[in-house]
């Protein structure tokens, strides 16, 4: 599970995780969470770097976009993703 905090006046957030394979899974979500869950992560999370991969957040409120969150990784024992 990923959690941010709530931004005042957001209607949605944009949830990019960036793959060690550098493909991207994008959640635009209404609620300040993303939770996911699966058996294992895809062999395309696994990289030279181990199981890692990296998210970012930013609010959304109407066509008015908030800044880019700082990436931080996250590993496959933090989160699965669902098919």
């Amino acid at each position: 599970q990923i959690d941010w905090t709530a931004v005042d006046g957001a209607e949605k957030y944009e949830v990019v995780i960036t793959l060690a394979n550098g493909e991207t899974i994008t959640y635009v979500e209404t609620d300040t969470s993303v939770d996911d869950a699966d058996v294992a992560c895809p062999q395309s999370y696994k990289g030279d770097n181990g199981h890692i991969a990296y998210v970012k957040v930013r609010s959304v409120s109407g066509d008015v976009y908030g800044e880019w969150s700082a990436e931080k990784s996250i590993s496959c024992n933090a989160l699965h993703f669902g098919g």
